[in-house]
């Protein structure tokens, strides 16, 4: 079953808490590459406007220019859209440390 590595505390059993009564602790995680995916998309490239679409190393980013007559600007636009998910969350991992 899901308790076979521990031993489960009698009614008279101790438990010993590491720490002290509402003391902080510094939060890590240690992970395995293969836990997490993340993942971006291509975004859609408006009509009428200068722009371009890559993508490097698996990040798609989408730049997109337009000139403003009324303030005599170019503004620029730099897009990427993502998303992170736990694939494997039994090779992830939170650890605290006093």
């Amino acid at each position: 079953g899901g308790t076979q590595n521990i031993t489960q505390p009698t009614s008279g059993g101790a438990l010993t808490w590491a720490g002290t009564a509402s003391a902080t602790s510094q939060m890590s995680i240690a992970y395995h590459k293969w836990a997490y995916a993340f993942a971006t998309a291509d975004l859609v490239m408006p009509p009428g406007v200068w722009g371009a679409r890559e993508v490097m190393d698996g990040i798609s980013m989408r730049l997109v220019r337009q000139y403003d007559i009324n303030n005599d600007r170019i503004p620029s636009r730099l897009d990427v859209i993502f998303g992170f998910v736990p694939v494997r969350p039994r090779l992830a991992v939170r650890l605290a440390s006093n």
